[in-house]
């Protein structure tokens, strides 16, 4: 082994960049701070879906549940965006933790 152990672990990826400019992410989160019945959404708590859905309206840009997880729990130190449900839905704690 050329790297010794070190060569059989993975490099880190950046992974894809953000699709959604600076001024977007702020706007989006003050659309999460609102919430979704302000956004138009007939409920008062976001899910990934709902978030895909209005991202995709408001930007323009398409996001798999996978990247919205991601870049939830990049953007918003504000909140807990990896809790799921039992349903599989998310919560956003809007106050700061």
């Amino acid at each position: 082994m050329r790297d010794g152990f070190g060569g059989i672990c993975d490099e880190t990826r950046p992974g894809a960049s953000c699709k959604l400019t600076p001024e977007q992410l702020r706007q989006l989160r003050t659309d999460l701070i609102a919430g979704p019945d302000r956004c138009g959404f007939e409920s008062s708590l976001w899910t990934a879906r709902l978030l895909i859905v209005h991202v995709g309206k408001k930007f323009g840009a398409m996001y798999a549940s996978s990247g919205m997880y991601d870049l939830l729990h990049r953007m918003l130190p504000i909140t807990q965006a990896k809790a799921k449900t039992p349903k599989g839905r998310l919560r956003i704690r809007t106050e700061r933790v």
